[in-house]
Parts: structure tokens; sequence; C-alpha cells
């Protein structure tokens, strides 16, 4: 364990860091970036230009514009997919040339002139190694690879401004000029906070009137019925 001394003089030897100065100690210097992070040596190799490749990077970074992590996640992955891209586009005349090398083409199949040798290179890799077949599979898996990459990008920055486009499209509470008022006057346009009154329900009819008596008959005496 350092002690306090030693602490405080590598704080004061850090100061006094400026650098690498040398062009060499520079190229040094950015490819020890490469070590580590996101950006690292798996995405170059020996004969890569990192200056390129980083230039590459940030012109994808400046067009995307990634707000989150894993937007920067798949902004470097376009770029890796793109470098790849950009690697093997002349394979297919390398792999020519590097069959040719090995397997001149016969005199006694061009005696006229007119056999091209890139027809020969093709046909005695289709009937031994198969490299075409292999880049072809390669450089379709590297575009799939930065198409889907894109497609994720856009998703997740369209559903990033859906809620600031749905907070400024709600704007603020609408007013108008209030009647009998000058000029400057506004007021707030107030909404209907409940459902307008029922109609109320027709008075139910009166009883009728009681009925009146009946008329019983009169009964008649004695001295009536007697005669």
């Amino acid at each position: 364990m350092s002690s306090a001394a030693q602490s405080r003089a590598n704080r004061e030897n850090a100061t006094k860091s400026t650098g690498p100065r040398t062009a060499a100690g520079k190229a040094a210097s950015s490819r020890n970036s490469l070590r580590h992070g996101l950006t690292s040596g798996k995405y170059l190799v020996a004969d890569d230009d990192p200056a390129e490749f980083f230039e590459l990077l940030d012109d994808l970074r400046a067009e995307h514009q990634p707000a989150t992590p894993t937007q920067e996640i798949l902004v470097e992955r376009l770029a890796a997919a793109e470098w790849k891209m950009r690697r093997i586009r002349f394979f297919d005349a390398e792999i020519v040339n590097l069959r040719l090398a090995f397997e001149p083409l016969p005199p006694k199949y061009n005696q006229n002139g007119r056999t091209d040798p890139a027809a020969w290179a093709f046909h005695k890799d289709a009937c031994y190694s198969n490299d075409f077949t292999k880049y072809a599979r390669y450089e379709s898996g590297l575009q799939r690879e930065f198409s889907r990459c894109l497609r994720e990008l856009r998703a997740l920055q369209a559903a990033t401004r859906q809620p600031d486009a749905i907070a400024v499209n709600a704007g603020p509470q609408p007013y108008t000029v209030a009647e009998n008022a000058g000029p400057q006057s506004y007021a707030v346009a107030e909404k209907p906070t409940s459902q307008p009154d029922a109609i109320p329900a027709a008075a139910p009819p009166p009883p009728p009137p009681n009925p009146p008596p009946p008329k019983w008959p009169k009964k008649k005496n004695a001295k009536s019925l007697g005669g």
C-alpha cells in the first residue's frame, strides 16, 4: 500500500504528462484505444487505418445523433458492418487472382485466345474450395446486419420522440376573446365538467274527486202499507 508521499508524488507526475508528442507515439496511442470498449481491435486487422475507421464512426454518429447507450451501440454496429463490407469489397477479384496464381489457365483451353482466365478461375474454385459462394454469403450477412441495426435504431429513436411529440401537440389551454371586453382582454374557454341537467318528468295527474254517496230508497211507513 503506497504512502501519502508516494500518492502525492504520483498526482504531481500525472499533471506533468502531456501525452505522446511524436507521430509514432500518437499512432501507438490511437491503436491502444482499440483495445478497450466497443471500438476494440476486433473490428480492425493489421493493415486497417484506425483514423479512417473512427472517421466513419464519427460520420455515422453525426448523422444519427444517438441519445442513449443502446442507440450508441447500434451506431457502432453500423460502423463495424460497413467497415467489413468495405474491406471485402474487392475480394472477388482477389479470389480470381489467387486462384490463377496457384493454377493458371492451361494453353490447351485457350488456343484461340478467347477464353477468359477469370472464367477458368471461377470454374476451378467451384470444383474445389467454392470461395465465391462463401464470399457472397458473408457479404449478404453483413448487409443484413447493417439493415437490421439501422431499422432497430430508427425504431428506438421514433419511440423516444413520440412522447415529446404528444406533449407538443397538446399545447396550452385554448382561450377565446371575452364578449364586450376590450381588444386585449381574453377569457379562458371553460370546458363542460358535467352533463346538462335532465328534463324533469311531468307531474302525475290529480286524483279524481270523491264519488257522491249512494241514494238509498226511502222506507214506506206502516200506514201507507195498510191502506
